[in-house]
């Protein structure tokens, strides 16, 4: 896929997916309209039915179902999930998540909503052992199971960024060891355009 396709894209996410716009990734760099999180740059997910995010469009924070139905995203990836997994069990990390899932799905149906795994951490994490890559592939399985019960796509981001290990590579992390550098940022986008969703009506098209 290439930009334009890019540039449909919508990002509800928390602060590792939310460099994208302020690293320039996304349509308008820093003023990108593309990333609908919290005023602080992240969310958590446990708390997404009653939290206000920052709508882009005119700067007022607002409950997220409201952004979705004022302007009804083309294509939304969720990119939710490391802020919690450390206190979410299956079961409340799954409601909190589906209930997010079915609600955007009921007020904009027309929306494409793909769901983005949970991206990796390094051993510098400073809260490492409290959440693993192995918490995150758990979790990651959740939300494949969410996205084939809802009819979403899955993204599996998680994937280019893990050494042989099943760690973050090193490389493509900030020192934090949670967010993704630049680096890992362009590895991000590059597998996101190269794994793009496909419509049926393109599809048609190609089988003609």
């Amino acid at each position: 896929m290439g930009e334009d396709y890019i540039g449909r894209l919508t990002f509800i996410c928390d602060s590792p997916t939310y460099w994208l716009g302020p690293k320039g990734f996304l349509k308008n760099g820093k003023d990108t309209t593309q990333i609908w999180t919290g005023p602080e740059g992240t969310m958590t997910l446990a708390y997404q039915s009653t939290y206000h995010i920052l709508d882009p469009f005119d700067n007022k924070q607002k409950p997220i179902r409201d952004v979705v139905e004022q302007h009804k995203p083309d294509i939304l990836i969720i990119a939710l999930g490391i802020n919690g997994i450390s206190f979410m069990d299956e079961a409340y990390f799954v409601s909190e998540y589906t209930d997010l899932v079915t609600d955007i799905q009921e007020i904009s149906p027309d929306t494409i909503m793909i769901l983005q795994s949970i991206y990796p951490i390094t051993h510098r994490y400073r809260y490492y052992g409290n959440i693993t890559n192995a918490t995150i592939t758990r979790a990651n399985s959740w939300i494949l199971k969410i996205a084939e019960e809802n009819d979403c796509a899955y993204l599996d981001t998680i994937s280019v960024l893990l050494t042989d290990e099943g760690n973050a590579k090193d490389e493509l992390m900030l020192k934090d060891g949670l967010h993704p550098n630049e680096d890992g940022l362009q590895v991000i986008i590059d597998y996101i355009r190269t794994h793009g969703y496909i419509e049926e009506k393109y599809l048609f098209r190609l089988r003609l």
